[in-house]
């Protein structure tokens, strides 16, 4: 199982099991085998794959990217095994068994990760241009 890192996915519509299984009309496992489209989902994972990559599914939570994946796989273990600090992998309940705290807990959360991600984003958009004209001013 091959572990990539990529933007976060800042769609509070993925919160939505059923948005998330949407997502894996081209998923490579059969209904039948453990790793199938509906575990996948539950799981928290969106389908990210193309032609080169027919098996390439990340967490809409914390972004983990995996492909890999065998259909014998359990897609919440392979969650926490690479993601163990993975709110929502670490919780291990499906959707339709959240408690109302629960859901609160998880959506704080997750926009605790959207404005961390969008903080990294404009401290390093400030540090290249802090950069730049450092440069610049170094040259006269």
């Amino acid at each position: 199982m091959i572990v990539n890192s990529q933007p976060v996915h800042s769609n509070l519509n993925y919160f939505d099991q059923q948005q998330r299984r949407e997502t894996f009309k081209k998923w490579v496992f059969k209904e039948n085998q453990p790793c199938n489209a509906d575990k996948m989902a539950e799981a928290g994972f969106i389908f990210t794959g193309s032609l080169r990559d027919p098996d390439s599914a990340a967490c809409f939570f914390c972004n983990k990217h995996l492909d890999g994946w065998e259909a014998a796989d359990d897609p919440w273990k392979e969650h926490l095994n690479h993601a163990k600090e993975c709110d929502f992998a670490k919780m291990q309940v499906a959707q339709d068994n959240w408690t109302l705290a629960q859901w609160l807990d998880l959506h704080y959360k997750y926009q605790q990760i959207v404005i961390d991600k969008m903080y990294q984003e404009k401290r390093n958009a400030v540090t290249k241009m802090f950069n730049k004209l450092k440069r610049r001013a170094d040259i006269y």
